[in-house]
C-alpha cells in the first residue's frame, strides 16, 4: 500500500514540476504533431505529373502542359489543366513548381505562366532551356521573373537549393534516346542528346522523393550517381526503368537508387495491360511498385 502510495506520490511531483517548466503541458499521453511518421499524399495528373503533398507544403512537377492537343500520351484532362493554370484547389498554395525538361508532354509555357500569376507565392524551377523557352513564350515573363529559379548543373552532377521551406536537390541527367536518321549524313543520330532532363529530389521534412524526369534507365548514370545513399523513400520511375524489368534494371533500381517504393510513370493507356502484368511478377526483394490509372487518383505513403 505505501509503495503504491510513494508511486502516486512520484508521478504527481514529476508532472508537477513538467507544468512548472512548460505551463502548456496538459496531458502526459499527448503526442505532439511532430513526433507523428512523416508521410506524403501523391495525386496523379497525367503521364509524369504528380501534385505530391506533405503536412502544408505542396509541390506540382511536370504536370503544367497538355494546351496542345497529342495523342501519344496522357494529358491531363481540359477541367484539371485549367484548375492548374488558375491555381485552383487543390492546385492553390503550390510552393514549387518543377519541370524536367522543356518537352511538350512535360511542360507548357502558358500554363506555367498562367499558373505563377495566379500563385504569386509560388517558386518555378527547372533548366536553362526550358526557361529560355518560358521567356520567349511567355508575354508577361517580367511579371513572374522573380518566382523562377534557373538550375543546370553540369551532366551528372548536382546543386542543392531550399525554397519556401523545401529541400531540392537538382540533377542533370541523360535524356532517354531517340534514334533517327540524319538527313545530310544519312547515319543514326539521338534526337535528344542535347536535351537538358533534371531529376529531382525533393525533401519533405526527412520523406525524401526522386524523379528522373526521361532519364533512361542507364546503369551507369546510377553507378556512379549512388542515390543508394540518398535514403529515397519513393522514387517516381518511368517505363525504360520497368517495361521489361531486365536483371540489369531490377540491379539498378535495388542497388543504386534503393527507393521504399517505386511510382510507375509515363504509362501509356494501351501499355496499362502489359504493366499491370509485370508488377505482379516482380522478383523476391523489389520494393512495392504502384500503378497511378486515372486523372486525379490521390494516395497516401507512410515513412
Amino acid at each position: 500500500m505505501f509503495t503504491r502510495f510513494l508511486i502516486l506520490l512520484l508521478i504527481s511531483i514529476k508532472l508537477f514540476i513538467a507544468a512548472a517548466i512548460n505551463p502548456d503541458i496538459s496531458a502526459i499521453n499527448e503526442k505532439p504533431m511532430h513526433l507523428s511518421a512523416p508521410s506524403i499524399t501523391v495525386t496523379y495528373i497525367a503521364n509524369e505529373g504528380f501534385l505530391i503533398e506533405s503536412e502544408n507544403k505542396k509541390v506540382l512537377i511536370d504536370a503544367l502542359f497538355g494546351r496542345i492537343e497529342m495523342d501519344w500520351c496522357v494529358t491531363p484532362p481540359r477541367e484539371i489543366l485549367r484548375k492548374m493554370e488558375n491555381a485552383e484547389e487543390p492546385f492553390d498554395d503550390i510552393d514549387l513548381i518543377l519541370t524536367t525538361h522543356w518537352h511538350t508532354d512535360h511542360f507548357d509555357p502558358v500554363s506555367v505562366a498562367n499558373h505563377l500569376i495566379n500563385n504569386p507565392e509560388g517558386t518555378f524551377i527547372s533548366s536553362e532551356q526550358t526557361i529560355d523557352r518560358l521567356k520567349q513564350i511567355t508575354e508577361n515573363y517580367d511579371v513572374i521573373s522573380d518566382q523562377i529559379v534557373q538550375l543546370t548543373p553540369g551532366i551528372l552532377s548536382s546543386e542543392s537549393v531550399a525554397v519556401n521551406g523545401i529541400k531540392v536537390k537538382v540533377y542533370k541527367m541523360h535524356h532517354s534516346k531517340y534514334m533517327e536518321e540524319d538527313e545530310k549524313t544519312g547515319k543514326q543520330k539521338n534526337r535528344h542528346a542535347d536535351v537538358e532532363n533534371l531529376g529531382f529530389i525533393i525533401d519533405f521534412n526527412g520523406f525524401k522523393v526522386f524523379h528522373p524526369g526521361d532519364e533512361n534507365a542507364d546503369p551507369d548514370t546510377y553507378k556512379k550517381l549512388r542515390l543508394d545513399k540518398e535514403n529515397i523513400d519513393v522514387a517516381f520511375l518511368n517505363r525504360s526503368f520497368l517495361y521489361g524489368l531486365e536483371s540489369e534494371n531490377i540491379e539498378l533500381i535495388t542497388k543504386y537508387i534503393k527507393p521504399g517504393l517505386v511510382v510507375a510513370m509515363h504509362i501509356y493507356d494501351d501499355q496499362i495491360k502489359h504493366m499491370e502484368t509485370v508488377l505482379t511478377n516482380l522478383p523476391e526483394g523489389f520494393p512495392d511498385t504502384i500503378l497511378f490509372k486515372i486523372p486525379l487518383e490521390t494516395k497516401v505513403f507512410n515513412k
